[in-house]
């Protein structure tokens, strides 16, 4: 299985718009190297955790605040950072 997620070349799904990569560091069905190298080819900026492939179901309140995490990182790449107001997420100032 490894050696199709080795093969896949990534550099053809580079976007225009930024884009952020949440990289689980204790992944064993995708190895964090490839994880990485795709973030690299993607022109993505990452932000990781140390957790296994099965976050979202062992964890979903940890992955659903990864996935926050990289939500705001996206906002500040594309607009600047925006002020929280509840705790729920950005907000338009």
């Amino acid at each position: 299985m490894f050696a199709a997620v080795g093969r896949t070349d990534h550099r053809h799904l580079r976007p225009q718009a930024p884009s952020v990569v949440t990289l689980m560091r204790s992944d064993r069905v995708c190895p964090p190297r490839l994880q990485r190298e795709a973030a690299e080819l993607l022109g993505a900026r990452l932000v990781e955790t140390e957790a296994d492939h099965d976050l979202p179901v062992a964890d979903p309140a940890r992955y659903a605040h990864l996935t926050a995490r990289a939500l705001d990182l996206l906002d500040e790449l594309m607009d600047g950072p925006r002020d929280r107001h509840d705790g729920r997420g950005p907000t338009r100032g």
